[in-house]
Order: C-alpha cells, then structure tokens, then sequence
C-alpha cells in the first residue's frame, strides 16, 4: 500500500510538471514574439509524421534570439539538403495517400531564401541522419516563419 501511494504520488507530480511544459516547436515560436498561423498541414500518425506550417510574425526581434541564427551561404547548402529530404518525403506520402493534406497543400518556394534570413534547424538526438528534425526559416523580407518538421 505503501508504495502504490508513493507511485501514485510520482505520477501526479510528472503529470503536473509536464502540463506546464511548452513543446520544442512552442518554445521556438513563442521565441519569436506573437505570430499568427497562416496554414499548419500535418500528414498524421502517431509516430512518423511530416508537418509544414507558415506563420506571420510581424514584431520577430532576431538579434538576441537563443535559437535562430542568419543565414550564411554554408547554411544555404545544408538547409537544401533537409529541404531534398523533407520533399522527397512529401513525394513519398503522396505515392500512397495523394489527398494527405500536407501533400495537397505544401507549397514552398526556395527562390526566397537569402542570407538576410534566419534559420534554426534542430536535429533529434540518437537518430540517423534526417530521421527526426525541425526546421524553422524566418523570411526577413516577408515576415514569414516557415516551420518543417520530419520524424520518420
């Protein structure tokens, strides 16, 4: 009895720790001041999902930002290389779920990305290479974050 209580007690401690936690993909937005959601589009699943969302954030400060860095030509390189990964996923859903709402909607344009924007890409630890990340892309022209997410 003893240590059903003790259980019982730990549980409820986790559980309220955890509802005051802000996802990665919250802290990182949140970051960036008030943003708006123009278009959020996910393919689904419990696990293995690809998201794509586009925000408005017109006030985003970046300078002291803890997360985003300018984009320098080096980045621009790696930054292709997810973006390869992401939409040959996107090809791939759409192989066998072509009205998936990610496959229908997704539609971004790498011609608008320079080395006057931002980017903060973050890798999930103990997976092989582009198995799980996010990337968010602040267009500084727009005001525009462009947030992919991959985790297959």
């Amino acid at each position: 009895m003893k240590h059903l209580r003790l259980l019982s007690a730990l549980l409820s401690v986790v559980l309220l720790s955890a509802c005051g936690i802000e996802s990665r993909e919250e802290q990182v937005r949140s970051s960036l001041g008030p943003c708006e959601r123009i278009a959020f589009y996910s393919s689904g699943g419990f696990q293995d999902y690809t998201d794509f969302g586009i925000y408005r954030c017109p006030d985003a400060d970046l300078k002291d930002n803890p997360y985003f860095e300018p984009v320098t030509s080096a980045d621009l390189v790696r930054l292709w290389g997810f973006l390869d990964n992401f939409e040959g996923w996107i090809d791939t859903i759409g192989r066998s779920d072509p009205g998936n709402e990610v496959v229908v909607n997704y539609s971004f344009d790498r011609s608008i990305v320079d080395t006057g924007d931002w980017l903060y890409i973050y890798e999930g630890e103990n997976y092989p290479k582009f198995g799980c990340y996010d990337i968010w892309l602040f267009d500084s022209q727009s005001g525009m974050l462009y947030y992919f997410h991959n985790n297959i």
